[in-house]
């Protein structure tokens, strides 16, 4: 089977050994978008990995990146109060250099309830950039596209091919 070359090319600053390919999350680049996906299940190990991956590559981002960030959720994975209080924490810590270099932040997830409670906590905090909550992978970037992102159609085909080479569900 051959792969085919990705024709949006990642950032130069991705960091060493991506994607990160572990059970229930795979994180990587198409073109200038950091895509992360998440399972229904994130076991804790692949939860602490999200953490340490997601913080090297904000903080691997050049002065005048331009990086938008799309996350995949197509079962809500649920998350101890330890775990929500470690991705605040996440978030705070890498906050300035978010906003220098994040064009927006898309959260895609079938559930009409995962959208929602998306909703109401980026209504309660809303991140210091462009953000939405949307159905679908295909949405988001179409978001992405009509903001001066690669063309929505690409990108979704780019980022299918990218989930089906390297996905790894939790068993």
């Amino acid at each position: 089977m051959s792969v085919a070359t990705p024709v949006l090319q990642p950032p130069l600053f991705v960091p060493a050994g991506w994607p990160v390919v572990v059970p229930d999350l795979l994180m990587g680049y198409v073109g200038n978008v950091m895509v992360i996906r998440i399972g229904a299940v994130l076991p804790a190990d692949s939860f602490a990995r999200y953490l340490t991956e997601w913080a090297r590559a904000v903080d691997a981002r050049p002065v005048g990146a331009s990086v938008f960030a799309m996350y995949d959720i197509p079962e809500w994975p649920g998350m101890t109060a330890l775990q929500r209080k470690q991705w605040g924490a996440m978030l705070k810590s890498r906050e300035d250099t978010l906003r220098r270099t994040t064009s927006g932040m898309l959260l895609a997830a079938p559930s009409p309830l995962t959208r929602g409670a998306a909703r109401a906590i980026f209504w309660l905090a809303p991140p210091p950039y462009a953000h939405a909550v949307v159905e679908t992978p295909s949405a988001a970037f179409a978001y992405i596209a009509e903001r001066g992102g690669a063309p929505g159609a690409v990108a979704t085909r780019e980022y299918e091919a990218f989930v089906k080479r390297f996905w790894r569900p939790a068993e």
